[in-house]
Order: structure tokens, then sequence, then C-alpha cells
């Protein structure tokens, strides 16, 4: 892992992309960390490994902060996901 670390770097976002994922489950989220990791104080279990530690959060009996319009917006579209209608498909043979 530290081979592996040192090849694709830190990251950076992992706490925004967990928060932001808090926000539009359905259900649960699993998060897995190292051990040494600061604890969610959201989880609603934890199941620990030798060097992994991953934290469950029932959504449902969580208590979130509320979704901004930052994220509905611009980190949940995509190009894919725009307003546009869907291409249309040609029917019938060329």
């Amino acid at each position: 892992m530290r081979i592996f670390r040192t090849i694709v770097g830190e990251d950076p976002d992992a706490n925004d992309v967990a928060v932001l994922a808090k926000q539009v489950a359905k259900e649960r989220v699993v998060l897995k960390r190292p051990k040494y990791a600061k604890p969610d104080p959201l989880a609603t279990s934890v199941h620990r490994g030798v060097s992994t530690r991953w934290e469950v959060l029932d959504v449902r009996k969580a208590t979130l902060p509320p979704k901004t319009a930052r994220n509905d917006e611009s980190v949940l579209s995509s190009p894919a996901s725009s307003e546009s209608s869907p291409p249309s498909v040609a029917s019938g043979t060329q």
C-alpha cells in the first residue's frame, strides 16, 4: 500500500466524498478507512479489521446536515444527466 500511495498520491477529497455520499444515500453508507483514521461520530456500527475499519452509517437513523444547492447542482450533475433531451435514435435502414 505504501508503494501504491506513492504512485497515486494522497486522497485530499475523501472527506468531501464521504459527506456527499451521506447526503445522497437512501439507506446506508459504508466507509472503508485506515484503522488509525479519526472515527465518524455518526457511524451506527463499526467493523474492525487488522489494518482497516469499516464504518456503517444508516442514513435513515442519522441526522445529517441539509443538502446544499451547490452539492445538488454542481457536484451531482454531470453532462450525461443534463436537462437537454436525449439524442434521438434513427429507425429504419441507411
